[in-house]
Formats: structure tokens, sequence, C-alpha cells
């Protein structure tokens, strides 16, 4: 079966469509430079969405930052690149949040964003979410010719290089330092950004019922856009891909549970191996899905990679339990050595060890399948 052949749109997807260009972006260090350099290249339009979009994030790091011939501090860029070019038009969605992230956000994020941006910078706090929920995708769409999609938020406590080093100074934020963290996001163009720019013109609307902009015109075919960052240059080409979702019970709209059905259709497609990177893992009913299929090919192999120490009391009590009944359930009649579930760290030259925060959520079928994605495998998620 043709890798497309498997998506189907209102089932396990919304969208199936195609990428002429590809890159994965691994690690912060790596996302917010591409970012940077996009929102410089910027010419009519930038809509981010996010989990957060904290104000006061540098997108550039030491010497980059201190060399650089335009402000490197998030606002500060939009709002220099929006004085720059007052025809572009600029449109940031970020979760109105709950009580309890309260700690870890940035206080007053509509009125700081407005204060620090011109007029044509719009500022939105999605507090459409039902309780119990949360707006988690991480899309950055520019010109309607470039997407960045991932796990990765402008947030605090997400910069980090491929070192991983257990002390950097420079991963340092308004919350104060913090560990190594690990992250991915990919960026792609072609046909399938007009979908990801329908996808957040609806969220937008629904948001403040308002519209936004009209779409914009596509890239040429086959060729990078003017705003892809040149810095790093495509390693995929001619991708068939699919865009999946998760929406909730909400007014005037239909539940959909494209991630779920999508990631249990790509475990039956496994023969040889699956590599699996997430944040969490606790949904009991990935778990049995692997299970099945292994014990349907006794060839198949799985890797799970995530954090090892929860963060906060949510963490602790909403899912560390769970990640125990999912080992369990997994590994339940199969021989130990197909199944690995395990945690990162790192070493320095000093011999201290530092755990990795694990928040990418990635998932490979042996070598037709790649998954780059925002969702966590856990109930919450699905």
């Amino acid at each position: 079966m043709q890798a497309s052949a498997l998506f189907h749109e209102n089932a396990n997807c919304w969208r199936s469509s195609y990428a002429s260009h590809g890159t994965p972006l691994v690690d912060c260090e790596h996302y917010y430079r591409a970012l940077y350099h996009a929102i410089l290249a910027a010419r009519e339009s930038i809509f981010i969405a996010g989990w957060d979009i904290d104000s006061r994030i540098a997108l550039l790091q030491g010497e980059e930052a201190e060399t650089a011939e335009t402000p490197v501090v998030i606002s500060d860029l939009l709002a220099w690149k929006a004085e720059q070019n007052p025809e572009l038009q600029m449109f940031l969605l970020r979760w109105d949040s709950s009580l309890a992230f309260f700690s870890s956000r940035e206080l007053w994020a509509k009125e700081v964003w407005e204060e620090k941006t011109p007029a044509n910078v719009h500022i939105c706090l999605d507090d459409t979410i039902p309780m119990g929920g949360s707006q988690h995708q991480k899309i950055v769409v520019v010109d309607d010719q470039l997407v960045f999609t991932g796990g990765m938020d402008v947030a605090v406590s997400r910069w980090d290089t491929r070192d991983h080093l257990p002390h950097d100074p420079r991963r340092d934020d308004p919350d104060g330092p913090y560990g190594p963290l690990h992250d991915v996001q990919v960026m792609v163009c072609g046909p399938v950004v007009q979908e990801y720019a329908k996808l957040l013109r609806w969220r937008w609307q629904r948001a403040t019922d308002t519209e936004s902009l009209p779409l914009g015109s596509p890239a040429i075919q086959g060729e990078l856009p003017p705003c892809w960052p040149r810095q790093y240059p495509p390693l995929l080409e001619d991708i068939p891909c699919a865009i999946a979702r998760t929406i909730p019970f909400m007014d005037d709209v239909d539940p959909v549970q494209e991630v779920r059905h999508m990631l249990l259709d790509l475990i039956e497609q496994a023969e040889h191996f699956i590599y699996i990177e997430n944040q969490f893992a606790s949904r009991e009913e990935i778990a049995e899905a692997l299970n099945r299929r292994m014990k349907q090919k006794p060839e198949l192999k799985v890797l799970i990679v995530s954090s090892y120490d929860p963060k906060g009391t949510m963490e602790c009590e909403a899912y560390w339990a769970g990640r125990i009944d999912f080992k369990a359930i997994l590994e339940q009649g199969l021989d130990s050595h197909r199944v690995v579930l395990t945690h990162s760290s790192m070493l320095d030259d000093q011999g201290e060890r530092a755990l990795k925060r694990v928040h990418s959520k990635v998932m490979t079928i042996d070598d037709r399948y790649l998954v780059i994605g925002s969702s966590n495998l856990s109930n919450r998620s699905m």
C-alpha cells in the first residue's frame, strides 16, 4: 500500500495533501533561529497559534543575539517588523489558559502584547476551549507559503541546544534557570501550507468572531518560498502528508478524534520497528494497540523515549501513575527484549548527569511514516 493511501479525510485526518520540501528542526535553538529568519523575511502575513506565546522570549542566544542587527526578543522583533512594513498583518492566538498553569504563564499577556506592538499585530487569548481541555496546537504560518508545526511553543523553559549540557548559562529565562529539554518541530512548504493557513483562519474567526485575511497566494510549485530560512536546507522532498486534529465538544463544532484514529491506523501498519518520543505515555488504548500488533508481528519491536521526572502536581497525579499502567499493558505476554521504555540523560566532562526533559511528540513506523505533532499519548490529547 502506498503511504498516502492510509489517509482518509474526516476519518483519520482532516486534510491529506503534499509538501514539496520539509526539514525537521530538532531542539529549540534551531526552531527559534529558523523562526527568527522567517519573520524577518515575511511580506504579507504571520499567523502564530500556541499553548503559549510569551513576549519575553529571545529567539537568538549568545553571540548571534549580540551581533544581530534587529531585535531578537520576539515581541520586540514583531513590533520592529510591523513598523517596518505596515502592510504586514500578524495574528497571535494564544490559549487563555487555566489556573493550573497560572504560575508558569506571562501575566496580563494580551495587555502586554498590545502595549508592545503596533496596530497591525492582532492578539487574541482563546477562551473557547472547554474546561479541562487546552489549546495545544503549535503552528506558525508565514505568508501562507511556509509552516512550522510540532511540539514547540515560544514559551519559557523551551530553548536548548543539541548538546543538552547539564549546566548551560543560556538556559535562563524569565522563570529562571532550567534543565535540558528536547523537542522537535518540522518546517514545510508546498500545497499543505494552504491547509494550515485555512485551519488558523478558522481558529481565529471562531475565537474572535472576526475575519482575519483572505488566503494568500501559494508558493511557486517546487520552489522554496522567499520566507524559507536558507540556514536550513530541505532534507525531505515530494512528501505525501496529512494533518490530523483533536477537537473537543464545543459550541457549534463537531468533535473529532483524527489524531487518535491516525495513530491507531499507523500502528496497524507496523512490521518491524516503531519509535516513539512523547512527553507522556499514559493512554491505555495506544498501549493495547501496540501490544496487539506486536503479537500479530513477531518481528516487531518498540522503543519509547519519554521524560523520567514529572514536573508539577498535574503531571505527577495525572500522568505518572498512568505511565506505569501503560507499560504493564504494552509488555503483557511479550518477550522483554522486544519492548524498551526509556528516558534520556546527559553526562558532562565532570561526570555530572542531568535528566533530559522530553517534550517532543514523534512517531516513526518502519521506514514509511513519520509523525511530528503536538499531541501527547494521553487521554486529554486524544
